[in-house]
């Protein structure tokens, strides 16, 4: 018998068996991308087949907002920035830049390492500006406070990081000023006594920062921006910037800022409506634990209201009944399987037929997005239209139920569609270059009501669209052949969400002109409009029945949103003939000459004639690089000199994959028996990130001695293809002695591997990975160097389907399935052949019992047959600390150590407790927040936040074909107690840590009439 004396590996890309693939979704590149770009003054931008009219879009409009932020940061770029454009956030999820796939709620990402900005779009024009603006922010930032390159980045960092709110912020105030959805997040905020202080700012990051931006300019004014940045840059500190830009620590500052904000908004609550003044609230967020109840959709007889909601931690349809409120259940679960992949909450759309049964909602669908039709009483799926668009929108059916009508996106262009509900025959209503949503029918089925950022019919039709003014959104009319186009609404405010009020003379919209999103009332024969609402905050959407008096909306109230329902709306008709403007839009109403000069909070109605601010930075002036208020002067980059053709468009160029580094690192030391030892580690990748490589290595006085990994994987097709080659040392401790020898000998074995793996996805929930390896494996005996080394080679071929649809909570997953099947053949080619072949399955289901709550159970198995079968080690758990072992691992046969297969958690028991060519594992958990905040004082400062909780009980057997298996016996009480299994019970802990997720177990082991004394375990990582 020899003992284990250590395994000393690296955390480097080592190959391994298998193909190194796990649980988990899957990021599916359904067409091959064939990127081009093109080169403006200051910018890289790349784009794929489709994407040409958008890359020049984003040339313009970044070359435009860059003026702008060098203005605020007197900073002149020190390198190029690359762009990478997707034609639709279906294409952007397939993104390899990151490794994650991107959720519907990102709208862009800037990449530290390169200085990437990866963003798509998604229809709307006003909406990619403001992203592209956000994103450039960034990678400016980037420059601005670490340089350029990996390398600087990475220094920069470890020396400060801005904090996010201040990142974020800045982001959203260069980009939008001050918007009116941000005022309204913040007055909720502020008035619902929910706004945290800026030292606790990072999850209201986002409009929390923009809002402190925004007290900035109106208590210093702009420059006090541009001086906190600076000082931010120089001390890296935030404190210290604080005291030397405002004159105040960051906590006096935090104090100030919350003071002056309750000073805009407190008075509001006298002379303003909260959603509950006016309505009654069918959904509330705060009772369901969940952020989000949106897209209303009343029935025709106004008795059910269907609507989407995130109740479940996931996206789905949801039935209520509009006259008691009842909840009537789930209409449609989302985001588990495909073809319902994502429910498009952040421009939703519900929609009923006539004939008060079904209904329609647009859904992601694969590389595309298709429209379902729900039959409400069987509560399932009955009709799936693919119109082949990369983006569906706002779905509405016609009063005569022969057509829906709907907005697509295909190739950067967003139009509105009808589509036959029979013959499904596509019918394109407008064709231009203009966002147009919200489609909605007049009740005699004659005209469709939508928003659209077009302007005036027939004036901008030739001009570029970065050239025309896309900011504001407006209510038109059109035939459904998509004559007779009209404009209802102009002027500097957004209107949005049209619906007919039982007649198609009479329109309902939406409408922010005072500050704040309220609904208005139009008659189209005389122009005559009101609002019929005064909000404290706004609404978002909008829903009519075509009978009764009712109208369903969505409002961000309380820190979520809900949706309302109002009764005899038309009663408010006349009863607000004016709303007063908001503090903002007194503000935004200033001149532009004072907009460097500090401002009072408030400003009286007659101070509001001027130029909106919000056209500041995006006027003639700016996209033309004149700056009338302060400086800025040109950088060094170099602008290519061959980048434009003769007609003063861009040249396009084929994109041509060269490496960078995305990681470098690496530490040394000395050890007294192998002398000095190294850690170093590599990755590289192209811009698309379709092209990765990884070099590892850990180097021990040999090479002989040390562990090294090569790794090539490609990610651009649709099947992953991935090679690798490494080594990886271990050594052991042999009970082979000299007579000098107290401890025996040691023992090196050498696994050299190749590796090459092919993985393809159906979908985002299921895959087939294929793996082929060589191993070839070399024992040596290090103290005694005339013993012959043991050499052996074989191959083996690995076949696994795994499907997963999980939710991931906060340390693991927490709701749905995760399954695998997985088939390993080695065929006996090697010159010391090993044939086997083993068949293994994982079966995990996760049942979530509330937000907070949930259930997991595990079932796995595996056997192994032929003539060296492999063996599975039973016990311990993954990642164990203070590991023990029940026993040392023979080396006797130099393949036992190549293809052994560890098996756990059995907490409660040591690793090696079991050893056999077969096992079965039954794992079963209840999870449970622990503590959700916890500050200790003394002895020392500890902060600790979402700790979780388990209680668990494992059970496992590994055993032999020759030895059997017996499941119970009999002890010397007579007593019916487990045999052949191993079991343990317990309860533990979970959370982060300085080293990492930290598992903290105490363990029995039992034989279900005993159970021993409690262990303490200690490990790193998630849960199953």
């Amino acid at each position: 018998m020899k003992r284990l004396l250590s395994v000393l590996t690296a955390a480097v890309l080592l190959p391994s068996l298998a193909w190194p693939q796990s649980f988990g979704q899957n990021k599916v590149q359904y067409a091959t991308k064939d990127w081009k770009y093109i080169q403006s003054e200051h910018l890289d931008i790349y784009f794929y087949e489709g994407g040409e009219q958008i890359a020049n879009f984003t040339s313009a409009v970044a070359e435009s907002a860059l003026v702008s932020l060098q203005r605020t940061f007197q900073f002149e770029l020190i390198a190029r920035i690359p762009f990478l454009v997707y034609n639709s956030h279906n294409d952007f999820q397939e993104t390899n830049v990151t490794p994650g796939i991107q959720p519907e709620s990102v709208g862009g990402f800037t990449e530290f390492f390169k200085g990437r900005i990866v963003l798509p779009y998604e229809g709307s024009n006003e909406l990619f500006r403001h992203v592209v603006h956000h994103e450039l922010l960034h990678a400016v930032l980037l420059q601005y406070f670490y340089g350029a390159g990996a390398g600087a980045v990475i220094r920069g960092i470890t020396r400060f990081q801005l904090p996010l709110w201040l990142n974020e912020g800045l982001g959203e105030y260069e980009s939008q000023h001050w918007d009116t959805n941000a005022d309204n997040m913040i007055r909720d905020a502020v008035i619902n006594d929910y706004l945290p202080p800026l030292s606790q700012l990072e999850y209201m990051a986002y409009q929390g920062g923009q809002s402190f931006y925004y007290w900035i300019e109106r208590r210093y004014g702009r420059a006090k921006v541009t001086e906190l940045l600076q000082e931010l840059r120089t001390t890296r500190n935030v404190n210290v910037a604080f005291q030397n830009a405002l004159g105040e620590n960051l906590e006096v500052v935090s104090e100030q800022w919350q003071k002056t904000l309750k000073q805009w908004y407190w008075p509001e609550i006298e002379r303003r409506q909260t959603p509950t003044d006016l309505a009654s609230a069918l959904t509330d967020h705060r009772k369901t634990s969940n952020y989000i109840n949106n897209s209303p959709s009343l029935s025709p007889d106004g008795s059910r209201l269907a609507y989407l909601t995130d109740r479940s931690g996931l996206f789905d349809i949801h039935l209520l009944n509009a006259i008691t409120g009842q909840d009537m259940g789930k209409l449609v679960s989302g985001q588990k399987q495909s073809g319902v992949e994502e429910l498009k909450w952040l421009r939703p759309g519900i929609s009923w037929a006539p004939d008060n049964n079904r209904l329609v909602f647009a859904a992601k669908s694969g590389w595309q997005d298709v429209l379902h039709v729900v039959d409400v009483q069987r509560r399932r799926i009955v009709r799936t239209y693919k119109p082949g668009f990369e983006g569906i929108w706002n779905p509405s059916w016609s009063p005569d139920g022969k057509h829906i009508a709907f907005t697509g996106m295909t190739k950067t262009r967003c139009d509105l569609y009808l589509v036959d509900v029979e013959t499904e025959q596509l019918t394109q209503i407008t064709d231009d270059e203009f966002s147009d949503f919200e489609p909605t029918w007049s009740p005699d089925g004659r005209w469709l009501a939508f928003s659209s950022d077009r302007g005036e019919p027939g004036e901008n039709g030739d001009v570029p669209i970065w050239q025309h003014d896309y900011r504001n959104s407006d209510i038109y009319l059109i035939r459904p052949d998509g004559t007779s186009l009209q404009r209802i609404t102009s002027g500097p405010s957004t209107e949005t969400a049209p619906e007919f009020y039982h007649s198609a003379d009479t329109l309902l919209y939406l409408s922010d002109r005072n500050g704040i999103s309220n609904v208005y009332f139009h008659v189209l024969s005389t122009g005559e409009e009101l609002p019929l609402t005064n909000m404290l905050v706004g609404i978002q959407q909008i829903s009519i029945a075509n009978s009764g008096q009712r109208l369903a909306f969505t409002s961000f109230y309380r820190g979520g949103y809900d949706i309302y329902l109002w009764r005899n709306p038309l009663e408010a008709v006349g009863k607000h003939a004016a709303l007063t403007l908001t503090d903002a839009m007194k503000y935004r109403a200033t001149p532009p000459d004072s907009l460097d000069a500090p401002q009072l909070a408030s400003l009286s109605n007659e101070q509001t004639q001027g130029r909106p601010y919000q056209s500041f930075a995006f006027d003639r002036d700016f996209t033309r690089g004149i700056i009338t208020n302060g400086t800025v002067t040109r950088g060094e980059i170099e602008t290519p000199k061959d980048n434009l053709q003769s007609d003063g468009s861009f040249i396009v160029r084929d994109y041509k994959p060269r490496f960078s580094i995305d990681y470098v690192g690496g530490v040394t030391g000395y050890d007294p028996f192998f002398g000095l030892q190294g850690l170093g580690q590599m990755y590289l990748s192209d811009l698309t990130g379709n092209h990765q490589i990884g070099i590892g290595a850990y180097l021990n006085r040999s090479i002989a001695n040390s562990d090294f990994a090569l790794s090539y994987m490609y990610q651009g097709w649709r099947p992953n293809v991935y090679f690798a080659f490494g080594q990886q040392v271990s050594f052991y401790l042999s009970d082979l002695q000299g007579d000098f020898d107290l401890f025996g000998s040691i023992e090196r074995f050498r696994f050299i591997s190749l590796l090459s793996g092919v993985s393809y996805p159906f979908s985002r929930f299921d895959r087939i990975d294929f793996s082929a390896a060589y191993l070839y494996t070399i024992q040596d005996n290090l103290t005694y160097i005339d013993i012959p080394s043991l050499k052996s080679s074989a191959a083996i071929f690995s076949l696994e389907y795994t499907r997963d649809n999980t939710r991931w909570g906060y340390y693991g997953p927490d709701d749905n399935r995760r399954s695998s099947l997985m088939v390993s053949v080695s065929p006996g080619i090697g010159s010391i052949p090993r044939e086997f072949a083993t068949m293994q399955a994982d079966f995990r289901r996760y049942k979530a019992l509330s937000r907070e709550w949930s259930l997991a159970w595990r079932l796995s198995g595996g056997a192994s047959f032929g003539k060296q079968p492999q063996h599975f080690i039973l016990g311990g758990i993954p990642n164990w600390l203070n590991r023990e072992f029940a026993r040392g691992l023979s080396t006797d046969d130099i393949n036992d150590l190549t293809f052994s297969q560890f098996v756990y958690p059995v907490r409660g028991t040591n690793y090696y407790e079991q050893i056999g060519t077969r096992y079965a594992l039954l794992n079963a958990e209840i999870r449970f927040p622990f503590i959700r905040f916890l500050l200790l004082q003394a002895p020392i400062p500890l902060f600790f936040q979402q700790v979780r909780g388990a209680i668990f009980f494992d059970a496992g057997s590994a055993w032999d074909e020759s030895s059997g298996f017996r499941l119970f016996k009999r002890n010397r009480f007579d007593e019916r107690v487990l045999d052949d299994v191993l079991a343990g019970f317990g309860y533990g802990i979970r959370f982060y840590s300085p080293i990492g997720l930290l598992r903290i177990d105490a363990a029995w082991n039992t034989d279900l009439q005993q159970y021993t004394k409690p262990r303490y375990l200690f490990s790193l990582g998630t849960d199953f």
